[in-house]
Formats: C-alpha cells, structure tokens, sequence
C-alpha cells in the first residue's frame, strides 16, 4: 500500500502536539475528510496510531481523538531523520543507476545465477587491475 509519507507525517505531528479528532485533523492538515478518515484507519491498521474515545464528553456524537503509538513515534523520528539529508545526484549517476536496474531484470528474467556471476565480474575485475608483467 503506497501512502503519501509527508502526509502522514504531518498528522502523526499534529497528533502527538495535541489531542485531535479527525475533523480536527483534517481541518489542520487542510485535507478532506474522508481522506482523512481513510488514512487513521490505514495507519490505525499499521499500528502507527490507536484512536481513543475522549474524555469530558457532553452531549452529542461520542467524540475520539488520535493518538501516535511508540511504532509511530519511532516512524516520525525516522522521517525526519531522513528528511533532513538530502541525496545529491548528477544526472549521469541517474542514468547509470538506470542502466544498472535495466541490465540487473535482464540478468533475472533470464534466469542467470546472480552471485556467480558477481564473483565473475569480480575476478575479472582484480585480474585487470594487476599491473601487466
């Protein structure tokens, strides 16, 4: 299941800096509602956040609010661990690195050992840098 990481790194945020709903979180995150209903069950399924029935309820629909577990937690910390390295690249190391992937599904679609083929390309690779005598 692919998800919009930044996104639910804001709400996991959001959520651990104070105790929201989702109407509440999705007025924040300025998203729509029903997507953000969507994304707390996704997350409450991954086991990123539990959703907990407010306390000091009134009257009315019961409320909940939703709340980041440790797994959470961890998730954010490693997000913005991330986030703030940054991957420098050329656009040669882009292509090579394409070239690599492509010539990497040519080697599995034909059914070749892998790791042979490694310790090949690796003797032929000591072989040519030993100087000729």
């Amino acid at each position: 299941m692919e998800r919009n990481v930044p996104l639910v790194a804001a709400l996991l945020q959001s959520a651990l800096s104070s105790s929201l709903g989702t109407v509440q979180l999705s007025k924040k995150l300025r998203i729509g509602p029903a997507r953000t209903a969507s994304l707390v069950n996704q997350l409450r399924a991954e086991g990123l956040i539990v959703v907990a029935p407010r306390r000091a309820q009134r009257a009315g629909r019961p409320t909940s609010e939703v709340i980041p577990t440790e797994l959470g937690l961890e998730f954010l910390l490693a997000y913005r661990i991330l986030e703030s390295k940054r991957l420098k690249s050329s656009p040669a190391d882009l292509k090579r690195a394409v070239a690599d992937g492509e010539y990497a599904r040519r080697l599995t679609e034909r059914k070749a050992p892998i790791y042979d083929l490694f310790f090949e390309l690796s003797g032929l690779g000591s072989v040519l840098r030993e100087p000729p005598r």
